[in-house]
């Protein structure tokens, strides 16, 4: 990887940790964050989990459990190569995903 190859990864793996530590990839509206557990390996995909308490009038309060993950492997090989990179658009911007799933209250988690 040339010299303003890796500047340009070292911005991209800055905006997706910054995502991650701030939960930017959660929706906020009417929730309040309860806990995050960062993990932010050198050579894997860096993952962060979020529990956030989601309050609805209709509902009620949720809780939630967000998995957002940076793609590391796919913006590290989209930025193999001058080549490979000039497939993808500028300003690149890290490809990130999440997902969540409700946590239901009263539940208790037992190891085997």
């Amino acid at each position: 990887m040339d010299r303003e190859l890796m500047d340009e990864f070292y911005a991209v793996r800055e905006s997706a940790y910054d995502a991650l530590r701030l939960g930017t990839l959660i929706d906020r509206h009417r929730s309040v964050p309860v806990c995050q557990f960062l993990i932010l390996p050198s050579f894997e995909n860096p993952v962060s989990w979020d529990v956030i308490k989601v309050v609805s009038r209709k509902d009620g309060a949720q809780t939630r459990l967000y998995r957002s993950c940076w793609r590391m492997d796919v913006d590290g090989q989209a930025m193999s190569s001058p080549v490979e990179r000039l497939k993808h658009p500028r300003p690149y911007n890290p490809t990130l995903e999440k997902c969540f799933a409700s946590v239901e209250s009263g539940k208790s988690f037992r190891s085997g």
